[in-house]
């Protein structure tokens, strides 16, 4: 696992491309907010389900990037049955249901969920206004998924938010090596190390990414 840097496309004016208009600025907008897809064992994301609010900008970016592969799941129960996906996208809801919604993606595919800390820092509450955020943990996450042998489970910190992420770093693993990578170091690494050290830093990121695969054959 490794953490990569995202940073802005520039115009030749040297505005941002995302901060244009049409539809190769609301493309670009797209992929930025699912830049997520390369911790996927592959980015291309297939027929993929979504179950969360969807009047959100990740079903907003999922459909302009998939098109009609991009399936919404409505309400806040689970439905029984129902379609099997390559890829399962979950957001803004409570992670008790990740048993349930595992049955929802075929063998060799991929269950992504956003998720949010108990702390919220003022950019990432701006983010999530109107919707309520049931608190997680990866702990949490790993003993509700402990009923799921065949799974393997890796979580990411967003920083400083979802909407926008500029560095993608795995919660597992060297926190130094980590931070190497994009050549963070001094303070930074510091803090993070001694986080880890005392086992806190699960608690306070406030937003984290799970992405699980479910072992198998498609």
């Amino acid at each position: 696992m490794s953490l990569f840097t995202i940073t802005p496309e520039l115009h030749t004016t040297g505005t941002r491309v995302e901060e244009g208009q049409g539809e190769h600025a609301r493309r670009f907008r797209a992929a930025r907010r699912l830049d997520w897809r390369f911790l996927l064992p592959t980015p291309h994301l297939g027929r993929v389900g979504y179950w969360g609010p969807q009047n959100d900008p990740l079903w907003e970016a999922l459909v302009a990037w998939c098109g009609t592969e991009a399936v919404l799941l409505e309400g806040m129960e689970l439905p029984q049955g129902g379609p099997t996906f390559d890829a399962l996208v979950v957001r803004l809801r409570p992670p008790l249901h990740l048993p349930a919604l595992l049955a929802h993606v075929r063998p060799g595919g991929t269950l992504y969920g956003e998720w949010y800390g108990r702390w919220l820092p003022p950019r990432v509450r701006v983010e999530v206004e109107g919707h309520p955020v049931p608190p997680a943990s990866p702990q949490a996450i790993k003993n509700i998924l402990a009923m799921c042998p065949a799974t393997q489970v890796h979580f990411y910190w967003h920083w400083p938010s979802f909407s926008a992420c500029r560095r993608i770093l795995p919660m597992t693993g060297p926190a130094r090596e980590a931070l190497a990578i994009n050549g963070l170091g001094g303070w930074r690494e510091v803090g993070v190390r001694w986080l880890r050290r005392w086992q806190l830093l699960d608690h306070l990121v406030p937003c984290f990414s799970s992405v699980i695969v479910r072992e198998g054959a498609p």
